[in-house]
């Protein structure tokens, strides 16, 4: 068969006989087994290929279905389907076209292909929950057993394993498959690892000699053990879940505990601290009472202690092993303190307790209770006290100016009378008060008496005679005291001389004795005058300045009349004034002296008199020491001649500094006040009382407020400082934090004062002169402030190649040398550091040609200029 159109024949119709031989052809359908729905069908055929062609092989499914075949090659047939469902199929073919042919039918066996499972061995620590999930292919789910039992599967693949118990187990997982797959069952292992048991144990502290105790927890355990590291003697009891420990001594262990583990853990150990505390060591000690000057023995039970110490008041106190010597202590309250030396297990402890020394008594022993005594007697011893050496008795008396006794128990009559003298002693710190004793003292007048050789006497007026007295005993406690009955006609004065006054009889009575020593005693003297005297009476004379009082004087006869025409000498002041007596025998002079006291002497032939004047001020003021303008003013009291004061607004006038002021009297007691506002000085102020014209100067001193300030000459730059204290309204320093202004070069500084009142500036100035003044609350002070150079240095002249050197000489704040320093030269604009040398000297050598130049040296911020002469 070909294709006419491509062998460009004409197409015609033919008619063409095939004659089929006799041969009986076979068809034998290929078996086969698949996991494939989709198959291959096949088959293999013997028919020739020259009758190939005229039919078509069918497959033939067990449901009759046909299905064309595809000729291959090699007599091979195939076909494509798809069976619905996995199974066997037994397949039969036919030829079409030929009879002649045997089938021999094919099985087609498609199964479902196992569902797969991905499954790990697995492996937990005892405890441990897991979800396993199994990875599958062609399952809808899974079942899973462990160790033949069933477990829960969630989300259909994924095993929750928990539970286990330590060791192998088999985990068996089944498919549960879809439509395409087979059922699959796989198997793992699990492995379930022992865990550590969990064990807690609490640190242990107790005392020494006492069991300690503390609490274990521990899980998957069926107990614990326990044990002190290295100690042996440890006694160690477990009971549930408390350890119980005893046996140690103080100090610090560790205790090692051990699990006894289940079947489904392992043993832990974990360690404690086991602290045992010391305890305190005992001591037994009781107060002691003890009398001054006893000695004792204290002994001391302790326990857990190697030895003691003591103190008493904080004073260390030999000890003798346990027992402590107490003696030498005054009367009174110690605390004795004792501590124990405590052995490896016990603390030191002291203990506290009360000395108490008690004073001992005392008596007081007179040696007499009564005493009888002349005034100026002395009597000692008069009592002691025991036992001896306790202290010193106190002596009182009743009345000292009867009775003296001083602080050694000597007794002195003073005056007659009696006088209890009480004995006491007080006690002091080691011996009680003695009961009170009294010695009763009886003080009589001592005797005495004076005599005359004659107790008669005959005098003219105006002579004198003197009394020959003899005194019994002969002392200087005694005097005679001389007294006249009739001193018109005698008197008498302390030396005995008796002077004959005016005319008539006295008597002149000599008394010894002033019954406080001595007994009175007297005997008399008569004393007979005749009167031809003149009396002269010239009284003193007190009176007010510009008053109108005059001195009088007054001449009288032994008879008192008054006496005219005598002449009468007044000397005042040292002027004598002569006046003549009037018909009523008086005299008289004007007094216009200023205020003061004067004596006057009065002369009258033979008679002299003295006298006083009195010129009282009208003008009273006192001196005036004020800080500068502080409060405090001036003033004045005025008066007037006749010593009234000055009526309120009353005009008076101050002269102070060449300048007057009126003021007025203010208030009724002659008051006048002058505000003082001048500057720091003294100055004289004079008061002036325009009513009666007189005038006092007194002293007025300004204190400035600035004080303690001083000249000041310091070298550039030191420490020193300038420095004022600042005094306030009382004259004191005012402390801290008042500023004080100075003006040092023009520039004004606030400085505050310490709390000494001191206020400081420091002076940085360049060397030179300067006045500084500072300035408080409107008050000034000026000094002079002198700073010194601290670098110096002289012109040089030199030749021009000579090896003179330019030395400036550098010096330090107290104007020593100072070495080690740098000094900067600028010469001609070229500047040079040299370092001073142990005289101070900085030395620069000079190379330059002839010519004048000008040096500059400075050092710290001072400057100085010379000039350098270099000749040819």
């Amino acid at each position: 068969v070909f294709n006419t159109e491509y062998a460009k024949f004409q197409k015609i119709n033919r008619t063409v006989t095939i004659t089929m031989p006799n041969v009986r052809y076979s068809i034998n359908v290929t078996s086969l087994t698949t996991n494939n729905k989709t198959v291959n069908i096949t088959a293999k055929t013997d028919i020739p290929k020259d009758i190939l062609w005229e039919g078509k092989l069918l497959f033939i499914l067990p449901n009759g279905t046909q299905i064309d075949a595809i000729y291959g090659a090699n007599g091979t047939w195939w076909a494509e389907h798809t069976f619905d469902d996995y199974g066997e199929y037994n397949v039969n073919a036919t030829y079409v076209g030929l009879d002649n042919v045997t089938v021999n039918n094919g099985t087609i066996t498609i199964n479902k292909v196992n569902s797969t499972i991905a499954l790990d061995n697995i492996v937990l620590d005892y405890g441990e929950s897991a979800n396993v999930t199994v990875t599958t292919t062609g399952a809808t789910g899974i079942t899973a057993k462990i160790d033949g039992n069933d477990v829960a599967v969630i989300n259909n693949y994924t095993i929750q394993i928990s539970g286990l118990k330590a060791g192998n187990h088999t985990l068996t997982v089944t498919t549960i498959p879809d439509n395409d797959h087979n059922p699959v069952t796989a198997s793992s292992k699990i492995t379930v690892n022992k865990v550590e048991s969990t064990l807690t144990v609490d640190d242990i502290v107790f005392d020494y000699g006492s069991e300690g105790s503390g609490d274990v927890s521990f899980t998957g355990a069926s107990e614990v053990t326990a044990n002190v590291v290295n100690q042996p003697s440890a006694v160690v009891s477990v009971s549930g879940n408390k350890i119980s420990v005893s046996g140690l001594g103080a100090g610090t262990y560790t205790l090692n505990v051990t699990t006894v583990p289940d079947e489904n853990h392992t043993s832990v150990t974990e360690t404690a601290t086991l602290s045992v505390n010391k305890v305190n060591s005992s001591l037994t000690l009781d107060d002691v009472v003890l009398d001054y000057g006893e000695s004792k023995n204290i002994t001391v039970t302790t326990e857990g202690a190697t030895d003691i110490t003591a103190k008493i008041d904080g004073v260390n106190v030999t000890v003798n092993g346990y027992t402590i010597p107490i003696s030498g202590l005054g009367a009174g309250n110690y605390t004795l303190s004792v501590t124990t030396i405590s052995d490896e297990n016990h603390n030191p402890v002291t203990k506290e307790v009360n000395i108490t020394v008690n004073k001992l008594s005392t008596e007081i022993i007179l040696a007499n209770e009564t005493l009888d005594l002349k005034v100026g007697d002395e009597v000692t011893d008069l009592a002691n006290l025991t036992p001896a050496g306790a202290g010193n008795l106190t002596f009182t008396s009743s009345d000292e100016d009867l009775v003296y006794i001083d602080d050694d128990g000597i007794v002195i009559g003073n005056g007659q009378g009696q006088a209890i003298i009480t004995v006491s002693f007080a006690g002091n710190e080691n011996y009680t008060a003695a009961e009170n004793k009294t010695i009763t003292v009886n003080v009589a007048l001592n005797d005495a008496s004076a005599s005359v050789e004659n107790d008669t006497l005959n005098l003219k007026v105006d002579e004198t005679c003197t009394i020959n007295a003899t005194i019994k005993p002969d002392t200087i406690m005694l005097k005679i005291k001389y007294t006249s009955s009739n001193e018109s006609v005698a008197t008498v004065d302390k030396n005995g001389i008796v002077t004959a006054v005016g005319e008539g009889t006295a008597i002149i009575t000599l008394e010894v004795g002033d019954n406080e020593i001595y007994a009175k005693n007297s005997t008399t003297v008569t004393v007979n005058v005749k009167d031809n005297t003149v009396n002269v009476s010239a009284s003193d004379l007190t009176k007010y300045y510009n008053g109108p009082e005059s001195f009088v004087v007054t001449v009288t006869d032994s008879k008192n009349n008054p006496l005219a025409n005598q002449s009468v000498i007044i000397n005042v002041a040292g002027v004598n004034y002569t006046r003549t007596t009037d018909a009523n025998g008086t005299a008289s002079i004007a007094i216009s002296l200023i205020s003061g006291q004067y004596n006057v002497t009065t002369i009258v032939g033979n008679n002299t008199v003295y006298s006083t004047v009195t010129v009282l001020p009208t003008v009273n003021a006192t001196d005036l020491v004020k800080v500068f303008r502080n409060t405090t003013q001036f003033y004045a009291t005025f008066k007037d001649s006749q010593g009234n004061y000055l009526a309120d607004g009353t005009m008076v006038r101050f002269n102070i500094n060449g300048v007057m002021y009126d003021r007025k009297v203010s208030g009724n007691n002659g008051f006048a006040k002058l505000n003082i506002n001048l500057e720091q000085g003294q100055y004289i102020i004079t008061s002036m009382n325009l009513e009666t014209g007189e005038n006092a100067a007194n002293n007025v001193t300004v204190i400035s407020r600035l004080i303690e300030n001083k000249e000041l000459v310091k070298y550039y730059r030191n420490a020193t400082q300038y420095t004022v204290k600042v005094i306030g309204d009382d004259g004191n320093a005012v402390g801290a934090g008042e500023i004080v202004t100075f003006n040092v070069n023009g520039v004004l500084y606030n400085r505050t004062t310490n709390e000494s009142g001191i206020a400081k500036l420091n002076i940085n100035l360049h060397p030179g002169d300067y006045i500084i003044t500072a300035e408080y609350k409107d008050c000034r002070v000026s000094n002079n402030i002198k700073v010194l150079p601290v670098l110096t240095a002289k012109d040089l002249t030199k030749k021009y190649g000579t090896p003179d050197q330019f030395i400036a000489k550098l010096v330090d704040g107290t104007g020593k040398a100072l070495s080690g320093e740098t000094v900067q030269f600028n010469i001609n604009g070229v500047f040079y550091n040299r370092i001073t040398d142990t005289n101070g000297q900085s030395k620069l050598n000079i190379r330059l040609m002839p010519g004048k130049y000008v040096i500059t040296s400075s050092y710290n911020g001072t400057n100085i200029a010379n000039t350098i002469t270099i000749s040819a």
